[in-house]
C-alpha cells in the first residue's frame, strides 16, 4: 500500500519470507537460509534474468567489503544486481546467536536480507534506514526474539503501518554517534580528543544538545598563525618564525569556545539529499550537523555519503 508519504513496509514482505527460531553455525549459513526463502518470494520470481547464484554472488561480494552486522545483534546483508526490479526482503530470527564480525562484535539474531536494483541505491537506502530504525528499538527486537511464529512477525508490522519513506533524507544516512565537545572544554582536550578519533571537525555543544560551534583542524592552526599570513601568496621566504609557538602559549589557557567557528551547517532531519550535498560540495562545510527540536543528534560527512549511497 502507498500513500502520499511513502510505502507500507509489509509491502515487500510475505509471511513465508520471515524465518522464526532457525539455526545456523555462520553468517553464511544463515544467509544462505534467508536467500532460499527470498528466491521464492514474488518480487524474486519476477526477475528475468536474475539467478539464485547470481545473487549469491551478489551478496557474498558485499560481505566481504565489510560485515553488514550493523550492531545491537542485527545484521543487514544485502546485494545490488543491475536490471533488478523493486525488493525482494527476508526477514530471519535465529534460535542462538552466530558471530557476524559485527561493528560492535556482538553475535547477530536477527537479520534482514535484501536484493535490489544496483541503478536505484536510495530505493535500498530508504528500506534499510527503516528496518534499522525498528530494529534499534529493543522492545521490538525482544518481540521478535519471543514469538515462535512469523505470521506474528508480519501482523506486528502490518497492525503498526511503518512506512517507507518515498525521499531519501538526512534521517536515513546520518550517524548518531560523533564527538562532542563542550564550550568550556580545555584546548589541550579539544586536541586529544580530535586526534583520538581522527576526525578534523567536531562540534561544540551546550549541555541541553544544542549546537554552538564547530571546531576543525584549521581553526587549530590559525590560533598560531597571524592573520597578515592569509593574505600572502607563499612563506617560503620567512624563514624564523614557528607556528606552533603560539600556539602552544595559547594552549593552556583556552578553551573550545575561544577557538570554535560560530558558522556551521545544521540541517535537519528531513533535509534532501540535495540540501546536504549542496553544504558539502558547493558551501563546502567539512561537516552537516542533523538538529532535531534544537537538539544535535548526527552528522554527515563525505565519508558518510560514500559509505551510506555510493558504497552501499
Amino acid at each position: 500500500m502507498e500513500n502520499e508519504t511513502g510505502t507500507s513496509l509489509v509491502q515487500y514482505l510475505a509471511p513465508e519470507q520471515i524465518l522464526v527460531g532457525i539455526e545456523a553455525h555462520d553468517r553464511y549459513d544463515l544467509m544462505s537460509q534467508m536467500l532460499d526463502a527470498l528466491v521464492k518470494s514474488p518480487s524474486f520470481r519476477a526477475q528475468a534474468n536474475v539467478s539464485r547464484e547470481q545473487a549469491w554472488q551478489a551478496l557474498v561480494e558485499r560481505e566481504k567489503k565489510q560485515s553488514t552486522g550493523i550492531g545491537d545483534g542485527v545484521a543487514f546483508p544485502h546485494g545490488r544486481i543491475p536490471g533488478y526490479k523493486g525488493l525482494s526482503v527476508c526477514l530471519a530470527v535465529l534460535k542462538h546467536p552466530v558471530d557476524y564480525g559485527s561493528i560492535d562484535g556482538k553475535p547477530v539474531q536477527i537479520a534482514c536480507m535484501m536484493l535490489a536494483p544496483e541503478e536505484q541505491p536510495a530505493l535500498a537506502l530508504r528500506l534499510y534506514s527503516k528496518v534499522a530504525e525498528l530494529l534499534a528499538d529493543k522492545a521490538i527486537r525482544d518481540y521478535f526474539l519471543s514469538v515462535t511464529d512469523a505470521s506474528a512477525i508480519y501482523d506486528y508490522l502490518r497492525e503498526r503501518e511503518f512506512t517507507v519513506e518515498t525521499t531519501l533524507t538526512a534521517r536515513d544516512i546520518m550517524r548518531s554517534d560523533f564527538l562532542k565537545l563542550s564550550p568550556e572544554m580545555p584546548l589541550q582536550d579539544v586536541t586529544h580528543l580530535m586526534m583520538r578519533h581522527r576526525v578534523e571537525a567536531a562540534a561544540v555543544l551546550e549541555k541541553d544538545e544544542s549546537i554552538v560551534g564547530m571546531i576543525t583542524c584549521d581553526d587549530l592552526f590559525r590560533l598560531g598563525v597571524p592573520e597578515f599570513f592569509s593574505h600572502l601568496q607563499s612563506v617560503a621566504f620567512i624563514r624564523e618564525f614557528d607556528p606552533f609557538e603560539k600556539y602552544f602559549l595559547n594552549e593552556g589557557k583556552a578553551c573550545a569556545k575561544d577557538v570554535m567557528s560560530r558558522d556551521f551547517a545544521a540541517l535537519p532531519l528531513e533535509a534532501t539529499m540535495l540540501e546536504i550535498v549542496f553544504a558539502l560540495t558547493v558551501q563546502k562545510y567539512p561537516k552537516v550537523y542533523i538538529v532535531k527540536d534544537d537538539k544535535c543528534i548526527g552528522v554527515i560527512d563525505r565519508t558518510t555519503v560514500l559509505d551510506r549511497i555510493i558504497n552501499f
